[in-house]
């Protein structure tokens, strides 16, 4: 018996679903076999059914900072997708792969960042 459940890529989008809960669906590219969208400014997802892999370069709609790649891992050492100052995101999808991000997913780095700027 296999627990499905307990696999990252599995429990990862659960969590996503969750975060992403009714936003509205926002900067969707779909060109070919690659697909990716947000969920209003909550949760992100780069889908690749290509055999080569896909190097990305999206817009999102989520705050600057560095995101834990929830299809494989939301804990420390997590592979990190970084959120720039635009909005922008730069990533490669490895063929039939995914990539997933959201606001509750932050990776170590950034809260390790967060936790030592002082308070206003």
């Amino acid at each position: 018996w296999v627990c499905e459940h307990r696999r990252a890529a599995i429990a990862g989008m659960v969590a996503w679903r969750h975060i992403a809960g009714e936003s509205a669906v926002v900067h969707w590219v779909s060109e070919g076999d690659v697909l990716a969208f947000c969920r209003g400014t909550a949760a992100c997802v780069a889908l690749n059914l290509k055999a080569s892999t896909w190097s990305a370069a999206l817009r999102t709609s989520l705050p600057e900072g560095r995101y834990c790649d929830v299809t494989k891992s939301d804990s420390k050492g997590c592979p990190e997708i970084q959120v720039d100052s635009d909005g922008m995101v730069r990533f490669e999808v490895k063929p039939m792969d995914a990539v997933a991000f959201h606001i509750g997913a932050v990776s170590a780095a950034e809260s390790r960042l967060e936790d030592s700027l002082p308070l206003e």
